[in-house]
């Protein structure tokens, strides 16, 4: 049945709990989720279990945290997942990918 069926709403639910313990804020907007540090967006991601995939959009100009990094590579791997890290640049205040 492909990737889709390794995905559970619980696992989901568990990759989130991940960043809060790790500290960070999470914000949910349909099915893209953000992340910031308090003070900050750090990351915005989505899952797409159809195409096998989860994206991160870095937020940070470069500076992903290991931390958070490490927790979406974990994920990834336990799911069979093709992990894309995308940077985003600010250009007179708009993000560009």
């Amino acid at each position: 049945m492909g990737p889709m069926s390794n995905i559970k709403p619980r696992d989901v639910t568990g990759l989130l709990e991940k960043l809060s313990r790790a500290g960070y804020e999470i914000r949910r907007h349909c099915c893209d989720h953000y992340i910031g540090d308090g003070e900050r967006l750090i990351c915005a991601f989505a899952i797409y279990p159809c195409w096998g995939e989860i994206r991160i959009y870095d937020l940070t100009e470069g500076n992903l945290p290991k931390k958070v990094t490490k927790i979406f590579k974990e994920f990834a791997d336990s799911h069979s997942l093709k992990l894309i890290i995308k940077g985003v640049r600010r250009s007179f205040g708009i993000l560009r990918c």
